[in-house]
């Protein structure tokens, strides 16, 4: 993800308020951690987080090198997946851009509590690199991992876009 400065710039975009201030706090924390797993002076790493649509964000197509998503594709359908949300994160990557997906994995819909007001789906590997591939991505590795608070698997893609 650094570019041929060594620099490093980070955003975080979610739609939730609640969100956005919870990734300000952890920022430095994470901007530590992502210096010392990568070798760098933590002042090569600048970050910020702000409230947007995952679609409405001013970032300038083929500009990024990598773009990561943390638990936001259950709130889509396949089709959105397919249609909007996958084409324009490869429109927003540079050739050979990366992408990291972390979703729940699993079958259909996730059982929530009725009162959450939220429907949100799981999905498999294989759905998701097959989606993947066809909005322009080759999946590099996926791998699962359990979530006992959740009683759930987390379910972890990474891709380049060709």
């Amino acid at each position: 993800f650094f570019d041929s400065q060594n620099t490093f710039h980070l955003v975080g975009v979610d739609i939730s308020t609640e969100m956005v201030k919870l990734a300000k706090e952890g920022l430095q924390q994470t901007l530590a951690r992502l210096a010392d797993e990568n070798g760098v002076n933590a002042s090569k790493i600048t970050a910020d987080a702000v409230e947007a649509s995952i679609d409405a964000t001013a970032v300038e197509a083929g500009s990024l090198s990598g773009l990561m998503s943390y638990f936001v594709l259950h709130h889509f359908s396949v089709e959105q997946l397919q249609s909007s949300v996958f084409p324009h994160w490869a429109n927003l990557l540079r050739p050979r851009g990366t992408l990291l997906v972390a979703t729940w994995e699993g079958q259909g819909l996730i059982p929530y509590p009725e009162d959450y007001g939220m429907k949100a789906r799981q999905y498999s590997s294989e759905e998701i690199a097959h989606l993947l591939e066809k909005s322009g991505f080759a999946v590099s590795k996926s791998w699962t991992e359990p979530e006992p608070e959740m009683d759930m698997n987390m379910l972890f893609v990474s891709a380049r876009k060709l």
